[in-house]
């Protein structure tokens, strides 16, 4: 069922087009699914947000689950065809920045980033990312940005998964949430588009366990490393007693 409320139509925003078409489901299957399928439909900057999905999907091609009502899931249109297809990390690292730096307000500094596309509070995951570029040629075409975040639900089945509400004990408005997150993406999308700004340096700096020794598992091992580098197509890079090792996405494990 599509449907308007009120506390989304009239939100005041801080944004010159993200955000600026927004449409609301009471229910959907997947904002990310349904954006994709008519991203064609709709202009630069609309979100797709949802008061409930049935089939939320995350990284992994886990299913997000998210209590209705209680958190932000929404996806965002961007037509980043400035892009090449071979920078696409780069919008990662935009996004992931804009959200640490929008939750940081809320939440402090210990709100980090978790290699590749998660936001942690301490070791707890409150936010993750789920970006689905298509391409045209070498560049992309158009890019579908799902934001799952964890505002006042306070139960969880995965141990470590917490919200904000659970961290601060404070209850908030979505609402209010959302507005930020909007004006950081906005802000970092447009220094993509008009700069050659590098966000490397930047996004290392709020990295999970950067430059930390910790443990990882690759195929049933854990072994203890440190995290020294990212490269431009998003491989971690990890010191260990053998050398130096660059992992893709799904190739190592986090030991939490």
């Amino acid at each position: 069922m599509l449907h308007y409320t009120h506390k989304y139509a009239d939100l005041k925003l801080e944004t010159l087009f993200v955000g600026r078409n927004l449409v609301y489901f009471e229910t959907i299957n997947s904002t990310n699914t349904y954006l994709t399928e008519k991203s064609d439909e709709y202009s630069e900057g609309t979100i797709i947000l949802a008061g409930e999905q049935t089939a939320g999907r995350g990284q992994r091609g886990n299913q997000w689950q998210s209590n209705p009502n209680e958190n932000l899931t929404f996806s965002l249109l961007l037509k980043p065809n400035f892009m090449a297809a071979q920078n696409q990390f780069e919008l990662n690292m935009m996004i992931c920045l804009a959200l640490q730096k929008s939750l940081s307000i809320f939440l402090g500094d210990e709100t980090k980033i978790k290699w590749s596309n998660d936001i942690f509070c301490g070791n707890k995951k409150i936010a993750g990312v789920l970006i689905e570029n298509t391409l045209k040629g070498t560049q992309i075409e158009n890019s579908v940005i799902g934001i799952g975040l964890n505002v006042n639900q306070i139960s969880f089945d995965y141990p470590h998964a917490s919200s904000m509400q659970h961290i601060t004990g404070k209850k908030y408005l979505l609402e209010n949430i959302l507005i930020t997150i909007l004006k950081y993406i906005e802000e970092g999308y447009l220094l993509l588009k008009n700069t050659n700004i590098s966000l490397k340096m930047h996004y290392l700096t709020h990295l999970y366990r950067f430059n930390t020794k910790a443990f990882f598992k690759t195929n049933d091992e854990v072994w203890e490393g440190k995290i020294i580098d990212i490269e431009s197509s998003g491989k971690l890079v990890i010191e260990n007693l053998q050398g130096i090792c660059s992992f893709e996405f799904k190739q190592v494990e986090f030991i939490i």
